[in-house]
Parts: structure tokens; sequence; C-alpha cells
């Protein structure tokens, strides 16, 4: 573990204090409006843009942040978020600023809840920052018979994705007096821009309120000719105010098309692309995204609205729903479930009670865990992947259990059982919908690189995700080790191998 600390109270020297003095006398370069950093987001195309912020956009925000929640010196931070990702923004500046302390995860147990419960306990960590899927990973390996970490959290900012109206009582039987917000935006807002401090939640609630704008920001209801929408009706979310960034680098069209100059007000804006409404209190319910409406049998579905109806059931954890198909488009369901009664009929008459008949999923995938990406996202291109692997191998051979019948299957299938806690596996039996999640697949490919002592990729068990797929693909990187080293293999590295390989 690596931890960063800034101290306000070190005792400088004569000469640090000289220094100071001087450097005081220069004027700074730097200007508010210049440019602090570029960031990549994929956007829904999945084709990279570099979002500019400049110096002022970042320091509105960290200073909001900082001042709303009385971050200081005591305050501890476990940094969770990858560089790329602009979460991290705040875990690093945000921090430092308040005089407060980075503890950073071992690079290789970045991903494992128990590293950091252990952290939390030996460090103080005060403040979480992460998706809400990182934090539904620490709840449930706390809530699951493992030792809770003494009670220092007092802050959890949740933001980057859609947070279930489940968590937060669980975040609370973990830490109960800690504080708890909703953080959102976009990353060409400068890291967020609305929060909503979650204080109770109903239980029968399909959202959590987006909530109102931060300190210099601004956040619209519009219809397609810009104007207000009235309150309850849905609308295109614009951001305004001093948050903006400077636009896409190095691609004018683009920053064109999603930096805006309202036309009746001259002010400059930011479509998000998504779909809000507003509340009677002024705040902002967020609906979901404008591209995931979808058409299907001649109907336009929001998939959102299914998601939100489906995560009010009480045996839902979580839920996503999307589209498979290119001609005969089909909805397709994804749970993660709180309990192991699925019964398809409850799941079908639920949403047959709440919504037409034209938006009840054909396909339903009950899963352990929603695959994450490395940001901690539900990777909804996993799912989509999945969907296929499905439907091919209902077509195929899943129909009948095939236990495996090499030794490399059954090494495999040994490590599947103690990493995923599951019996009876068939060689056709697919990682992501017997549970497997990013965590997981960190965790196999380790053992596995440690048995058969070769270098196997994350991609190889995303690309090759039942145990004969794996299978062949581990033999393949065999033979290839094997063939690279012939000639100067001994006897004794040839039955070292076969032994790892039995």
């Amino acid at each position: 573990m690596t931890a960063i600390a800034v101290d306000r109270n070190l005792d400088y020297t004569d000469n640090h204090n000289q220094l100071f003095e001087w450097l005081d006398n220069f004027t700074p370069l730097q200007q508010p409006e210049d440019l602090a950093y570029v960031i990549y987001t994929s956007g829904s195309t999945g084709t990279p843009k570099g979002v500019a912020i400049d110096h002022r956009g970042a320091v509105n925000t960290i200073l909001d942040i900082n001042r709303r929640f009385n971050l200081t010196q005591q305050d501890r931070i476990l940094a969770l978020s990858s560089l790329s990702f602009d979460l991290s923004v705040y875990d690093i500046f945000g921090t430092l600023a308040a005089g407060g302390t980075i503890v950073i995860p071992e690079a290789d147990q970045a991903k494992d809840p128990a590293h950091w419960a252990e952290l939390i306990q030996q460090h103080r960590v005060t403040l979480w920052n992460s998706v809400p899927a990182l934090m539904q990973l620490l709840c449930g390996y706390l809530t699951s018979g493992h030792s809770f970490p003494e009670q220092h959290l007092r802050l959890a900012l949740l933001s980057g994705d859609w947070i279930p109206p489940t968590l937060p009582s669980l975040i609370q039987t973990i830490a109960p007096k800690i504080e708890i917000i909703s953080l959102g935006g976009a990353t060409e807002a400068s890291i967020w821009s609305i929060y909503y401090p979650i204080q109770t939640t109903d239980k029968n609630a399909k959202t959590i309120p987006y909530g109102y704008p931060l300190s210099n920001q601004r956040w619209y209801v519009l219809d397609e000719k810009l104007q207000p929408r009235p309150v309850w009706v849905t609308g295109q979310l614009y951001i305004g105010g001093i948050g903006l960034a400077q636009g896409y680098w190095r691609d004018r069209h683009k920053s064109e098309a999603s930096f805006i100059i309202h036309p009746d007000t001259g002010e400059r804006l930011y479509r998000t692309g998504d779909l809000g409404r507003y509340l009677p209190d002024g705040g902002i319910e967020f609906l979901g995204r404008e591209d995931s409406q979808v058409k299907v049998q001649g109907y336009r579905i929001e998939l959102g609205e299914i998601e939100s109806v489906l995560g009010t059931h009480t045996k839902v954890r979580q839920t996503v729903v999307m589209t498979a198909g290119k001609r005969d488009r089909q909805l397709v369901a994804y749970l993660v479930l709180k309990s192991d009664s699925f019964n398809l009929e409850e799941f079908k008459n639920f949403l047959a009670q709440r919504l037409p008949d034209y938006m009840i999923p054909h396909q339903w995938i009950e899963l352990k865990e929603m695959p994450l990406t490395v940001n901690g996202k539900i990777d909804r291109q996993a799912l989509a992947n999945l969907t296929q692997k499905e439907r091919d191998f209902t077509s195929e051979s899943t129909l009948k259990s095939i236990a495996p019948r090499t030794e490399i299957e059954r090494i495999i299938a040994d490590v599947w059982q103690q990493v995923l806690s599951v019996k009876n596996l068939s060689v056709n039996d697919n990682f992501f919908a017997i549970g497997g999640n990013s965590l997981a697949a960190i965790q196999i490919i380790t053992k596995l690189q440690e048995i058969f002592q070769i270098k196997i990729l994350l991609r190889n068990l995303t690309t090759s995700p039942t145990i004969a797929e794996l299978s062949l693909a581990v033999e393949d990187i065999l033979v290839e080790d094997i063939d690279h080293e012939v000639e100067n293999l001994t006897e004794e590295a040839a039955e070292k191998i076969l032994q790892n390989i039995r």
C-alpha cells in the first residue's frame, strides 16, 4: 500500500520561508481559462474523445465539494478510480487541496474488496468516492460473514452510473453514520455538476433523484426547440456554467455539435444526450440516455423505464435491459438477485401489471454479478457478447451438461469452482452467466498462470468465456511456449510442465 500525505503544519526552515517569499514576487503565467488537463471518454459511439478542461472549471468543482462536505487534513480517501477516469481528478487534487491523505490500493489488488476493507481499517479511511458498483462489491463482501472495519467512513460520494435505490440502506449497515451523496454530470463539465443528499429512500422508489446544480453550474430540461419543459415533462438535459469544457481536443466538428450557444439567451450549453424532467421542488430526475430509446416490433421503448420498474422487485438486486438481434430485435433482461429463487413467470407477471406487453423482455439471464469495466461501470459490451454466446449455446449443446473431458478442462473447472463457489460445471458454462465479473476474472487468470507457468491475458477469458473455449486457448499458449523454447527445453523442464498440466 502506498499513502501520500500533505501536512499543512510542517515547520519549514528559514530557507524554505525565504524561498516562498521570493516566489510570491512572481506573477503566475497560468490563467484560470488555460487548459488544465485532457481526459478521454469513449462516449456513445465508442470512439475516444479528448475532453479539454480548464483550471477554472476543475477548481470550481473541487472547492465546492470540499467546502460543502467540510473536507479537512484529517480526511483520508481510498483512491479506487483509474487515472483515465475523471473521478481520479478529485481523488488526487481535491484531497490534496484539503491537506488530506490519499490511500492507494496495491495494483494487483485494486479490484479486491477484502483489500479495500483492510485499507479502510488500517488507515482510518473517512471518504469513499466511486461508481455505485464498487460500493456494492464492498457491501456484499462485508455482509457475507466478513468482519466490518472500524467505523471511520463519514462520507460516500457515488457517481458515474445509476444508483440502485436499495444501495443506500445497504451502505448504512456497514457505516451507520455515513453521509451518502449522489453526484452526477459529465466529464465535459468538470467531474461533477449536480448533487443529491440521500437521506432516506423509499423502498418502492424506482430511482434516486439526480438533484440540484453545484455552485456556479446550471442545469436545464429543454425540448427540441431549446425551450424549457414544464414540471414532470421529459426533455433533454443541458448543462451550463463555468464548469464546461473548452471542447473536444482537436475536434472542432464534435465540439460544435455538443457545445452550443442558446439562440435566445446566448449562454453556452453542453448537450448531455440524457433525458430528464423537473421535479416540483426544483430538482431534476434522471431518466436515462436519449440513445437508450430503441424500437422493438414497431414500438419505441425506453430501456431505462423497464430497468427502473424491474429494479423495484423485492428479489432484484441489480438489473440491465438491452436488445439483441439486428433484424428481429428482442429485449433481454439481465438480473442479479438477492436470493436463489428465480421464477420467470413471477417476474413476467410483475412487469405485466406495470408495463404494456411489448415492454416485457423476451430473454431472461440470471447472473451472480454484473460484468464491470476497468472504471467499475457495468460492461454492456460484455453483456452484449454474452447474449450472442447464450444463443449459440442454446442452439447447440448446452441443453445437456458436459463434464470436463481433459486435464486442462478439469484444472480450469477446479479453479472456476474455487473462485466462483459453484459446483457441477459443464464445459459449456459461460463465465459471465454463472457469476463471473472483472474481479473474479483477475483471480482466475492469476491462478491459471501459477498452475501452467505461462502468461494468460485477461482477454483470453473474455473472448473464450467457456471452459471448453478457454481450454483450447490455454493449449494454444502452451504449444507456442514449448515451440519457442524447444531448443533449450531440458528433460526436467518438460517434466515440470507435465506436472503442472496434470
